[in-house]
């Protein structure tokens, strides 16, 4: 089986019989239905909503069209030229791929980290702050005021609303990868939808795992991430205990929900969302709303389960095995708990030369952020978030 340029499975020669003409349909049928898959899930993630005032078809053959000036044609550049986006090759010239790494303009590096934004999920929950610099910090509120009832010509006691810092300090989260310098040449959609995927989901899908995964290692950055937080013994009351034997997805009952839900902050409960694998979606929510009439939808169909939205995390565990002492379901209000650290400083860089012998085009794709877990409660005042954790 072969896969050509347009993303299409097909076969090298035609079909010579009846069943080798079926299963050339039947293959043929199934590439339409993917791509067709993964235009609708990014059109869907574009939201509806017109950014710069370009459709989501504009946006993505918008990128086509500068990928492929920066990539070398020359009609592309002056296609890009001629609408007044900035295009760093000069007329004729190759990718250069010892300068310093390309800054797109403002329209591509919007549309480009807006599907960042809407593939993320972590970047969607938490508290978002711009940063303008590599480093930031900020305040937050420790403790609010208290009101006093008091009799009349009574002094009035004094309260102080208290607070501490946060500091966050930009993370380079890159990537790298090559794409067969064939496919630049096919249409600008198909370019630019190709260069969207390579480049959105790969960074959004770093910011995730570093924000519920992290362990405080290089690997993610030095960020230890919610999950992790949720059983490092200092934040007791967000460690929900499921009830003994409960380990799976699928002895997870509706006791052990319950419990999660009345573990946060009632401040969180108007925010708050689940936090769940697609797996556990499958084995633990759908299998228990089943009993009730099924999952319902919001207005955009997104899935709400027990009146509270339902945000599928693919970093979080999609084991059908025990997962006793891990964090198998989180929910609470994430914007309350955690800052996400936006430094928005979108860097990309093309080369020819890098993979000449294969015919390929390197791309290179990097953007900063931070993420600080701040916010969980202690040993035994709860936070706006808590954690269903697997009991032996």
């Amino acid at each position: 089986m072969n896969i050509h340029s347009n993303g299409i499975r097909g076969r090298a020669a035609p079909p010579a019989t009846t069943r080798e003409a079926m299963e050339f349909l039947k293959d043929f049928t199934g590439g339409v239905k993917e791509l067709a898959s993964t235009v609708n899930l990014l059109k869907s993630t574009w939201d509806g909503r017109k950014r710069a005032g370009r459709s989501f078809e504009e946006s993505v053959r918008l990128v086509g069209r500068w990928v492929q000036a920066e990539v070398g044609s020359d009609e592309a550049r002056s296609w890009c030229l001629a609408r007044g986006l900035s295009v760093h090759r000069a007329q004729g010239g190759g990718v250069n791929s010892l300068g310093g790494a390309l800054v797109p303009s403002d329209e591509i590096a919007t549309i480009v980290l807006a599907l960042v934004d809407a593939y993320g999920v972590f970047r969607d929950a938490a508290n978002r702050s711009k940063m303008r610099g590599d480093r930031k910090i900020t305040s937050r509120r420790t403790a609010n005021l208290t009101a006093n009832i008091v009799a009349e010509g009574a002094s009035i006691p004094e309260t102080s609303m208290t607070g501490d810092l946060i500091e966050l300090n930009a993370k380079k989260n890159a990537i790298r990868t090559k794409i067969s310098a064939e496919l630049f040449e096919d249409a600008a959609f198909d370019v630019g939808l190709l260069f969207l995927q390579a480049i959105s989901n790969a960074l959004a899908f770093k910011e995730d795992d570093c924000g519920f995964n992290g362990n405080g290692t290089q690997t993610y950055g030095g960020i230890i991430g919610l999950l992790p937080r949720i059983i490092d013994g200092s934040h007791g009351a967000a460690n929900v205990a499921a009830a003994s034997g409960h380990n799976t997805y699928l002895s997870l009952d509706a006791t052990d929900l319950s419990n999660l839900v009345g573990a946060v902050q009632g401040y969180a409960v108007p925010g708050a969302q689940w936090f769940i694998s697609q797996r556990g979606y499958a084995l633990t929510l759908c299998r228990l709303a089943a009993v009730a009439g099924g999952i319902t939808r919001d207005a955009n169909g997104n899935p709400i389960f027990m009146g509270f939205p339902v945000k599928l995390v693919q970093v979080m565990s999609q084991s059908t095995s025990s997962l006793i002492g891990s964090v198998m379901i989180a929910f609470g209000d994430l914007g309350l708990a955690a800052t996400f650290g936006d430094r928005r400083d979108l860097r990309l860089r093309f080369s020819t030369d890098r993979y000449f012998e294969t015919d390929e085009v390197g791309i290179l794709g990097s953007a900063r952020f931070d993420i600080n877990i701040h916010d969980l409660g202690d040993a035994s005042t709860p936070g706006p978030v808590a954690g269903l954790v697997g009991s032996a």
